[in-house]
């Protein structure tokens, strides 16, 4: 599971870094809308603030590769929820009403049993928020990352992932 999971944020930031420096689309003016969108579905979330996490991930060397992804970020927004009845309509109108705000899409995974969305909304070469949407058969997650993130960031998490998971293949 740890492995496909590195592959998926592998993939999904590299689709990130390409998509964000090759978009011809007008950039965004709208403002994030993540909180505002899980609070009209009564999703109850929190925000952390940026130094935070950083911070905390100071502290584990499990976090290494991670961290040069974070710089720019100003806010967490997370939301959990176990057995949401709902969590088919709600991951599709959460969806839509990103896609209405012009947030771009960069990633789908979808099979029997989960369903995984990435999407961001860019301004100027800059992603002003990301927001990663999993939904499955247990569980209903939404992660927003909000600042103003240098895409490249995630293209040096994206060679960290890559250069760990060579040395893990020669062990």
């Amino acid at each position: 599971m740890k492995k496909s999971l590195q592959i998926l944020l592998t993939l999904a930031f590299s689709l990130l870094v390409t998509m964000a420096s090759c978009s011809t689309k007008s950039q965004s003016n709208q403002k994030p809308v993540l909180s505002q969108i899980l609070y009209q579905e009564d999703i109850r979330s929190f925000k952390l603030p940026g130094f935070l996490v950083r911070y905390v991930m100071l502290i584990s060397e499990e976090t290494r590769m991670i961290r040069p992804a974070l710089k720019g970020v100003t806010s967490f927004t997370i939301s959990i929820s176990e057995d949401m009845k709902d969590s088919r309509n709600v991951f599709a109108r959460i969806n839509e009403r990103l896609r209405k705000a012009n947030y771009n899409s960069f990633m789908e995974v979808i099979d029997s049993d989960s369903r995984i969305t990435i999407k961001a909304l860019e301004k100027n070469g800059r992603i002003r928020e990301m927001v990663i949407i999993i939904d499955d058969s247990s569980s209903f997650v939404c992660l927003g990352v909000k600042g103003n993130i240098n895409p490249e960031n995630f293209m040096q998490l994206v060679t960290n992932f890559t250069e760990d998971s060579k040395l893990a293949k020669n062990i």
